[in-house]
């Protein structure tokens, strides 16, 4: 991979990510990340993930699987470093 553009974007802001454009969070603090995406638009080759090569990546996970209720309670464990109910 070859990077090609390396950009900041601060906690609580909104930006434009393309399709089969990869990008990558960097945790500060406790560690913890959350990054919630909206689609604007289904694709074909479905989504794409890279990691550090040694490392097996969670390539299981499906958003489906989860309630909106469930997946909300993990944002808010990173946002508030708490378990909260929405």
């Amino acid at each position: 991979m070859v990077e090609i553009n390396d950009e900041t974007i601060p906690a609580g802001l909104t930006y434009k990510q393309h399709a089969y454009h990869f990008h990558r969070t960097e945790p500060t603090g406790d560690g913890k990340v959350a990054t919630i995406m909206q689609k604007l638009m289904e694709h074909s080759r479905g989504a794409h993930s890279s990691c550090v090569m040694g490392v097996k990546p969670d390539d299981e996970f499906d958003r489906f699987q989860w309630s909106p209720a469930q997946l909300w309670e993990i944002v808010s464990d990173v946002l508030l470093g708490q378990k909260v109910m929405p």
